[in-house]
């Protein structure tokens, strides 16, 4: 079974006693209008809500 590691305490599905997704899966979208290269700025969490 994999697990969705997750740190953003601002989103509705986070647990962060575990430091894990609540979701079963997730959907990861490109961030808009950036080209660096780098991961940081380069993805983000399309399944992200504000909790």
């Amino acid at each position: 079974m994999q697990k969705i590691k997750c740190s953003v305490c601002s989103c509705m599905y986070n647990e962060p006693n575990k430091n894990l997704c609540a979701l079963k899966d997730i959907q990861v979208c490109p961030c808009t209008d950036c080209k660096s290269g780098a991961p940081e700025t380069e993805t983000c969490c399309g399944s992200y809500k504000k909790a």
